[in-house]
């Protein structure tokens, strides 16, 4: 199942690189698919491909030095390894691979220096720390490589059943480069195999898929964020609140995170977390339009008025397309007896064509309202037009017939109403 999972997502790669061959990243994204399938030599050219359209792009640097690897070509493999450490030096995983590769050839000071650049970075990543272990152990430095690997199992632990499948990684002699190199991307490919599984209730396969990202990437918050929505799909809405609170305890800048543990918090009925959830994901992505609008409508929920129409309103600063946020915005302001201006902003609805049966009506109201009498008959008429079965237009159209004196039509609108209402 996977594999033709895989096979399709190589195709429709394949025909967008056909279609926009100048973009980068297709290149590298068709390049990680054929690399996952370990189609190393064609998943080089892409990578290459990817560096001619933009010859600073650290992904796919980082892949195509580990498919030179993969090939044994590893003076290539380590020029492009030392050339993205020169670019980007505060890139954690460029400086494990450049350890791991001169421990591999035997330099191992460059490696050692390197390691600890890693570890500067991230001080608490096991992967790292073991590496480095392993350059000690070279050395013949045995109690330092034994603090090392002290340090590394002791974070592997923290994640419980993943302790076992690490440690059968990593002792598998085959598997040992997988183990000891980053997979830039790979944990994206498992992360989107694991969402198709669970877009098909296949929750026990997702679940795998998205602990295999965890051990390519070791990402502990990707990997409780996505289990997290696992558990929201299967209604499990306490772990599911659980596993996303660990995704931004792990990484406190994870705004995905915090906005899955809003919407979970929303669902229960805990808007003040929520909102406060929803808040620090806008400060970490102030110019996401739908987390303003999200933030608005819990706003509305919370009957905080004014604050939701602010929050509507920069959302559609970000976004003057936003059809839903200016409906949402539209239909506060009718709430709110703004007339004026709950015209005008539908009348904007309309223009980005969202039509629906509760949007004519509620225009309708609003001239009903005004006492434009022939312009809200229209509007009701046209809701009923768009779905014969919205049941709120008809008592408002029965109005109105009986204010004109037209008895046979409102009679004509009242059947039509008693039969919905049965």
């Amino acid at each position: 199942m996977k594999e033709k999972i895989l096979e399709k997502l190589e195709e429709n790669l394949e025909r967008m690189v056909k279609n926009s061959p100048h973009y980068a990243d297709l290149h590298n994204r068709l390049g990680l698919i054929r690399a996952y399938q370990k189609k190393w030599e064609e998943a080089q050219v892409s990578f290459r491909q990817a560096l001619e359209i933009n010859p600073t792009y650290k992904a796919a640097m980082t892949n195509l030095a580990y498919c030179l690897l993969r090939l044994k070509k590893y003076p290539e493999a380590e020029v492009i390894y030392q050339k993205i450490t020169k670019l980007f030096p505060k890139e954690v995983e460029a400086h494990n691979n450049l350890g791991f590769f001169c421990l591999q050839a035997g330099m191992l000071t460059l490696a050692e220096k390197e390691l600890r650049k890693a570890l500067v970075l991230e001080p608490k990543n096991p992967l790292f720390h073991r590496n480095l272990g392993f350059v000690f152990a070279k050395e013949g430095k045995q109690k330092e490589a034994g603090k090392e690997f002290a340090v590394a199992q002791y974070g592997y632990r923290r994640y419980g059943d993943l302790l076992g499948r690490l440690k059968m990684i990593i002792t598998a002699k085959e598997n040992f480069l997988d183990s000891s190199f980053f997979h830039p991307n790979f944990a994206e490919i498992h992360k989107e195999i694991g969402d198709f599984y669970l877009s098909q209730k296949r929750y026990a396969e997702a679940k795998k898929e998205y602990a295999e990202a965890l051990l390519y990437r070791f990402n502990p918050a990707d990997y409780h964020n996505s289990l997290g929505s696992l558990y929201a799909r299967k209604g499990q809405a306490k772990r599911a609140i659980e596993e996303h609170r660990r995704a931004v305890r792990c990484n406190p800048k994870y705004g995905k995170a915090h906005i899955n543990l809003s919407y979970e918090l929303s669902e229960q009925g805990k808007l003040t977390e929520a909102m406060f959830e929803f808040k620090k994901a806008i400060k970490l992505h102030p110019q996401y339009a739908d987390l303003h609008y999200d933030l608005g409508l819990l706003y509305q929920r919370k009957r905080q008025y004014e604050k939701a129409l602010n929050e509507f309103r920069t959302a559609l600063k970000l976004n003057t397309k936003y059809a839903f946020a200016r409906n949402s915005l539209a239909y506060l302001l009718l709430q709110r007896q703004r007339y004026e201006e709950a015209l005008k902003e539908y009348r904007k609805v309309l223009r980005l064509r969202l039509k629906s049966a509760d949007i004519y009506l509620n225009v309708g109201i609003i001239y009903e309202k005004k006492g434009q009498v022939p312009l809200a008959y229209r509007y009701f008429t046209k809701s009923l037009e768009l779905n014969p079965n919205f049941a709120e237009t008809y008592p408002r159209l029965i109005s109105l017939c009986l204010q004109k004196g037209n008895l046979k039509k409102a009679k004509e609108y009242w059947e039509k109403y008693r039969k919905l209402r049965k």
